[in-house]
């Protein structure tokens, strides 16, 4: 024990009157021995005499002279502490009230004090922390003593220290006991407001408010104070870990994940350990891994090293599903080495520390721990111990990441392949709802509410890929020609060597096959060619597949050949699927943007039709967002985004030209419709169609112009580096040409502007359009 005077900051300067006295301490013994009748009043009775009978410890003391009263201080410590306790690993004290002057305590923390880099009680009293923020420790007491009035408790904190032997932090609750402090004030005491206190509990002008009304200066503290620093790092790491559990959506990913290693990393106390968390997360009730995004893993990485292949390593991994243990590298006897030998392979890649843990939620394994250091005897039953703590808190982590997973994989349906968009998710809820409220037990099911919007304004748009079928009609043809030739001389390879006349018969009708795609057209010929090589040809060649080794060498040739996914008897439709997979993955990207854009000035409907290209309707108006006042402004400006889209498609479609191997060029249609209509959900083909006999004709005329023709010239209406927009109100033309006119003046659009009427079709007439070009 140490009798000396400390200022553990002496930058900070009281603006209150300290005074270290024990009278108060003297009075507090003396309403305890009047209640006590255990064993434990005569020693009070011996402390208290102690004190009393030395006049120099009445009344106001210097604490400089306090070393010649080390007899009395120590029983003052010893009624104080715990008997049992270690005073080599104590970290305790009396300093004056409220203040940083410490004049008695343990040598642990006087030597603790004296670190370099230790501010852990430094900062429990600084006012430099935040210059606008007063001592919360005195305004708790005063608040309590008298006003009683203490809704926080200010008397401990919790402050950090890096550990100089292992560089991780440690933490320290400081605690400090003003029991023996006595508070008096100088002038009377004003009324507060407690209402105003509450609503600013939680702000940092809390302090600063009763600093305004109750100025420090005005009081007096009289007594001392104990503090009591205990290493709390295992508790704090634990808070801390829950702390980046609870607001992991605050986080990036990346950091979200290094400050939970980190917080594990001070909860064992150990810098030379690293750790990996590997959620196990299942698809269909099948273990996957994202091993782009697996770093750091010791077995995951010597298992890529053998190059194991991605089955190989899931097939170990759930091999240690089916019977989970902690696997310890110097432990190997724990477990059959034949069955997990990696792990003594593991010392391959320098690393002598090695375990796994498994982590447990609901009895059910989600992932594991794995601990690695390139040293020796690092991983012991005590840090395994420190990890046991955290382990409820790791299983919520790894089930949350699981979870999530799910979750963005359940968004990406409803995003990619079905039509619950954000903006009518609102109303399939309210559905829901209602039919889970009137679903009643051991009674029929109620019937689902209809989810319809009435009084929708749609917008129709469609990217063609000009002449996709006679592309693909051209591309089976060259195909099928370099098949037949393949096969032709496959069976004349095959006939030298089996001598049967059959093989002749064969190779006669693959000869009439190939001159027929000369003369007559592809879509009467490949339904008769397929049969005929699927089910002729191949049961045919299986026999001699099978027969002897030569013949199956011959025929592998063809084989190879005809492989769909890289022989040459496919290489013309492959060209061409690449060239329109570029295409569409392109204008979906684009749509995909458009969507958001409109989305974000005002909640609309999207949906995607795949076809040879793309088309799409879009749908906006009050009944899809109640809540949003709708004004035809937005009406307006969907219109000028999705005709400044046509034309940015159109130059995008452009730009793909010299990476396609088929050059393939896009139409841009769109229909402008004048009226209103209703839409709702068809659950049997879970998508949003019109409704009533007037709107059907809307749908009627969407599928109808996409071939329609110019009346004047008789040529196809949409044409490549052109946008066609069809409609019947001339209003509805002369918005749009205003649209056109500013897509001009952007370098947009071409200057000049067709008008155009078109052809009849069957049950529509009176159709007009205007079509102008893109400038590249």
């Amino acid at each position: 024990m140490q009798a000396r005077v400390l200022n553990i900051d002496e930058l900070l300067k009281d603006e209150f009157k300290s005074i270290l006295s024990f009278d108060h301490f003297i009075t507090f013994l003396k309403e305890r021995i009047a209640q006590e009748s255990s064993g434990k009043k005569s020693f009070f009775l011996f402390v208290l005499e102690k004190f009393e009978s030395n006049a120099a410890l009445h009344g106001q003391i210097d604490p400089h002279t306090l070393d010649q009263f080390k007899e009395e201080l120590t029983l003052l410590y010893t009624l104080l502490v715990s008997p049992l306790a270690d005073e080599r690993l104590t970290y305790w004290s009396l300093a004056l009230p409220m203040s940083p002057i410490l004049f008695y305590g343990t040598d642990a923390l006087f030597d603790l004090m004296q670190q370099e880099q230790c501010r852990t009680v430094r900062d429990a009293f600084s006012t430099e922390e935040n210059k606008h923020k007063k001592p919360e420790i005195a305004y708790s007491l005063i608040m309590e003593r008298l006003y009683g009035f203490d809704p926080l408790g200010k008397n401990s904190f919790v402050r950090p220290l890096t550990d100089k032997k292992t560089g991780l932090p440690k933490y320290y609750r400081v605690h400090i006991d003003n029991r023996f402090v006595k508070l008096t004030h100088k002038v009377e005491l004003p009324t507060l407001n407690f209402e105003r206190i509450r609503e600013n509990l939680t702000a940092d002008t809390t302090w600063e408010l009763l600093y305004d009304v109750l100025p420090l200066k005005n009081f007096i503290f009289e007594g001392f104070s104990i503090i009591t620093i205990t290493d709390v790092t295992i508790e704090q790491s634990l808070e801390d870990i829950k702390t980046i559990i609870i607001n992991h959506t605050s986080y990036e990913d990346e950091s979200y994940h290094l400050l939970l290693k980190q917080s594990l990393k001070n909860l064992i106390g150990n810098p030379n350990i690293s750790l990996t968390l590997l959620p196990l997360m299942k698809v269909n009730n099948k273990l996957v891994f994202d091993f782009q995004n697996i770093h750091g893993s010791i077995i995951v990485d010597l298992m890529m090293k053998k190059q194991l292949g991605n089955e190989k390593i899931l097939e170990l991994a759930q091999m240690y599903l089916d019977k989970p243990m902690l696997l310890f590298s110097g432990a190997e006897e724990s477990f059959n080495p034949e069955k997990f030998k990696l792990i003594t392979d593991i010392k391959e890649t320098g690393t002598l520390s090695y375990a796994i843990l498994p982590i447990t939620f609901n009895k059910q394994t989600v992932g594991i721990i794995e601990m690695s250091s390139p040293l020796e005897n690092m991983i012991n039953e005590n840090v395994l111990a420190r990890l046991e703590t955290a382990s409820p808190l790791i299983a919520q982590f790894l089930k949350n990441f699981s979870d999530t997973v799910n979750s963005k994989i359940e968004s990406i349906i409803k995003d990619k392949f079905t039509p619950l968009q954000p903006s009518v998710q609102w109303k399939f809820n309210e559905v829901a709802w209602e039919y889970l409220r009137n679903s009643r037990a051991n009674e029929p099911k109620p019937e689902i509410g209809v989810i319809r919007f009435e009084n929708v304004n749609p917008l129709y748009g469609a990217i063609d890929i000009r002449n996709s079928t006679l592309e693909r009609n051209r591309a089976l043809s060259d195909d099928l020609k370099v098949q037949f030739g393949l096969l032709i001389q496959t069976l004349e390879s095959l006939g030298s060597t089996v001598h049967l006349t059959l093989v002749n018969g064969i190779i006669f009708k693959c000869q009439n096959m190939l001159a027929s795609l000369e003369t007559e057209l592809i879509d009467d010929l490949q339904v008769r060619m397929k049969d005929f090589l699927e089910i002729e040809v191949d049961s045919f060649l299986q026999h001699f597949r099978q027969s002897n080794v030569k013949t199956r060498e011959i025929i592998a040739l063809y084989d190879q050949a005809t492989d769909a996914l890289t022989g040459e008897a496919f290489a013309n439709r492959r060209s061409l699927e690449l060239s329109l997979q570029t295409i569409n993955t392109s204008i979906n990207s684009y749509l995909e943007c458009l969507s958001q854009e409109m989305w974000d000035t005002y909640p609309c409907y999207f949906e995607k039709f795949r076809t040879d290209g793309v088309e799409y309707d879009i749908y906006i108006g009050q009944s899809i967002a109640p809540d949003q006042p709708y004004d035809s402004l937005f009406l307006k400006n969907i219109r000028l985004q999705q005709l400044s889209a046509m034309a940015g498609i159109a130059k995008l479609t452009r730009s793909l030209l010299p990476q396609m191997s088929v050059a393939m060029h896009t139409t841009q249609l769109i229909y402008i419709n004048a009226n209103a209509i209703d839409i709702s959900f068809r659950n049997d083909e879970r998508r949003f169609d019109v409704e009533g006999t007037y709107n059907i004709r809307y749908q009627i005329i969407k599928k109808r112009i996409d071939k329609v023709h110019v009346k004047q010239t008789g040529e196809r209406l949409t044409q490549p580096d052109k946008i066609a927009l069809v409609y019947f109100n001339q209003r509805d033309a002369e918005e749009y040409r205003d649209y056109i006119h500013y897509l001009q003046g952007q370098h947009i659009l071409n200057n000049e502007v067709e008008e155009l009427e078109l052809e009849e079709l069957q049950g529509v007439n009176g159709l007009k359009a205007l079509r102008v070009g893109v400038v590249y």
